[in-house]
């Protein structure tokens, strides 16, 4: 688990399955944990046999969203904005197929301002942190920059607490990096991104996708040469850490199927 902290996810990934090898009892204990590093370096069905999960899953971490029929799976509207990372996968994948209308019609189905927002998520600020600025680009991508604005200032204080009481951790750096993209404000986001990947940070492919030009509120960046540089970083580290993971034990732990077994 250190080294996930200190942004090895390779290592994290390795150790879990040799611990997994040596001692097959503990296999419970490693498929929990190990899910979520192989998801981040793109073994994305190793990962999702590990969590027991249906293969299908694997299309919203991909960037490839659910068909709208498939959203009737939430009950109410508000649902859908409690299940996990699904809004920010969600907030990525609709607007990339065509379908921003469509992620901005289940906002405005489930909240009627960004108050109601702040108040569904009062006990979890770390995941609001995290949608805030997707949801706040997606807002102002569809014209209503005001609320985008509204959303953005409910995260800023706290993210701004955290950095005044504490030290700045690589992941309060991205944060705090996608919120100023997604306010505008270009340069800060940058400098922050930059600190943050030169203290470890890596995207954990589903509240932040691994590949930053996908983001919505990195968009206005997506040309700048020193985003440029900071994103091929990312994707160098993760290649380097993706040739960390053993991959004889990744088949022994969770093989796949073949198309025509399947």
């Amino acid at each position: 688990m250190t080294a996930g902290d200190l942004g090895r996810p390779g290592d994290q990934a390795r150790m879990l399955l040799q611990l997994r090898a040596s001692y097959p009892e503990e296999a419970s204990y490693a498929d929990s944990r190990v899910g979520d590093p192989l998801i981040r370096l793109g073994f994305i069905d190793q990962a999702l046999v590990a969590w027991h999960a249906p293969p299908e899953a694997g299309a919203d971490f991909r960037g490839i969203p659910p068909p709208p029929r498939a959203f009737k799976q939430y009950p109410r509207p508000i649902d859908m904005w409690l299940d996990d990372s699904s809004p920010a996968m969600f907030g990525r994948s609709l607007p990339s197929h065509g379908r921003l209308d469509e992620y901005i019609g289940y906002y405005r189905a489930a909240f009627r301002s960004p108050d109601d927002v702040a108040k569904i998520f009062e006990h979890h600020t770390d995941r609001l942190i995290e949608i805030a600025p997707v949801l706040a680009a997606d807002l102002r991508a569809a014209g209503d920059s005001a609320q985008a604005d509204a959303l953005l200032q409910k995260v800023e204080p706290m993210l701004m607490t955290r950095l005044r009481n504490g030290p700045a951790e690589p992941d309060l750096l991205a944060d705090l990096a996608a919120v100023r993209a997604a306010e505008g404000r270009n340069e800060e986001a940058v400098n922050l991104l930059r600190r943050a990947v030169a203290a470890g940070w890596l995207p954990d492919g589903a509240y932040r996708s691994v590949d930053l030009d996908d983001e919505p509120f990195y968009v206005r960046l997506v040309n700048q040469p020193e985003f440029q540089a900071i994103r091929q970083r990312i994707l160098a580290r993760i290649e380097e850490e993706r040739r960390k993971v053993p991959l004889a034990l990744l088949a022994q732990a969770y093989p796949m199927k073949s198309k025509a077994a399947a």
